[in-house]
């Protein structure tokens, strides 16, 4: 019985893990069979570029962040999230007009219905933020991963099609 180290070819006792059929080395156009393909993520990423300046008259106290971009980084940009300051910005105003109905005598009666229903948009769009942002933009980011865009047509397509 020899005490020696066998080497563990991980692979080969896992199965080595294939590329689906229909994947190719280099992709190809659809349109024009063109190997000149570049993803959105690189197109975005080289053509996009950030600066730090510095400004002020004889010291430099304050920075400014810039961002350049060309016009076809700009269309391949990512997916945005949805916002959540609208839901915030409602829930400060109706917190607001509440403040300002509890200290001051009830004159209004609209001031009262108004927060009633800032409070329930405000809701509704923090829901919406919170599902669309949650459940729906890493499909969208992920399918934004898979864009390519060919450099001799200008068509864009999914790596996986």
């Amino acid at each position: 019985m020899s005490h020696q180290i066998q080497p563990y070819n991980r692979g080969q006792a896992l199965g080595q893990r294939r590329a689906p059929s229909n994947f190719s080395a280099s992709p190809r156009c659809p349109m024009c069979s063109s190997t000149d393909v570049r993803a959105f993520s690189a197109i975005y990423g080289f053509g996009t570029t950030n600066y730090l300046t510095s400004r002020g008259l004889f010291v430099s106290h304050a920075f400014q962040r810039t961002k350049r971009q060309t016009v076809l980084a700009a269309n391949c940009r990512p997916p945005r999230k949805f916002p959540w300051w609208p839901a915030i910005v409602l829930l400060l105003i109706a917190g607001a007009s509440h403040m300002a109905e509890s200290i001051l005598p009830r004159i209004f009666d609209l001031l009262e219905q108004g927060v009633y229903w800032m409070l329930w948009i405000a809701l509704g769009l923090g829901m919406l933020a919170a599902v669309e942002n949650h459940a729906f933009y890493p499909s969208r980011m992920a399918a934004w991963g898979r864009k390519l865009l060919c450099q001799r047509c200008g068509t864009s397509f999914d790596s996986l099609a």
